[in-house]
């Protein structure tokens, strides 16, 4: 993300500093979206509401945290990341996108399941939660390349412990899950990549 903003001309500063605001703040944001969505999931749903107010709190303040944790990542790379501070109307902007974001593929999710099995019993809450604590559990698991195997699994155990599929459609919504959305990742890049190719030839072609 960093080297992509760079190459648009934004600094190399706010390329990084961008990359890891937004993906710590669109964690947080998963994480409270499946504390307060996935309740039933829990079996202490006050201690799951707590702690869904304490990550609240923390975006609230992220944006005085944002340089230590640039340092913290720039020890890590081996190579200094001075970012400079932000304002908290960025992180809290970020924020409400990452929050809608999640509740809309959550939704999304529900409508694909419907798709599949022909219907989509259970509460749109707890297809919220149940998606996006499986992206999360996988995105997280850096031992296994897209999260593969660990949010499939996670997203079976889901749909059984919110009762909204049993183990075999489970297993099958889990597959059409990951292809569909990996088909999602893929076209919009191809299709961004071939709008570049033909904007880089116009000018060489009238030129000519």
């Amino acid at each position: 993300m960093g080297v992509m903003a760079q190459q648009e001309g934004v600094s190399a500063i706010a390329a990084t500093g961008s990359a890891l605001v937004i993906n710590l703040v669109n964690l947080l944001a998963g994480v409270g979206v499946v504390l307060v969505t996935g309740a039933d999931f829990f079996e202490a749903p006050r201690a799951a509401a707590l702690l869904a107010f304490a990550l609240a709190a923390g975006i609230l303040v992220a944006p005085r945290v944002v340089q230590p944790v640039g340092r913290m990542a720039g020890r890590l790379m081996g190579r200094p990341i001075d970012i400079p501070p932000l304002p908290s109307r960025a992180i809290w902007l970020a924020s409400t996108g990452c929050l809608a974001a999640w509740l809309l593929y959550g939704v999304a999710f529900q409508l694909l399941v419907a798709g599949v099995l022909g219907r989509a019993p259970g509460r749109t809450t707890s297809y919220i939660a149940a998606f996006t604590g499986s992206y999360l559990l996988g995105y997280i698991a850096l031992f296994a390349p897209g999260g593969i195997g660990v949010r499939e699994g996670s997203l079976i155990v889901a749909l059984g412990r919110l009762g909204l599929a049993q183990a075999g459609a489970a297993g099958v919504i889990s597959v059409a899950s990951r292809l569909w959305l990996t088909v999602l990742e893929v076209l919009p890049g191809l299709g961004f990549l071939a709008l570049d190719a033909l904007a880089g030839r116009r000018p060489s072609s009238s030129r000519s």
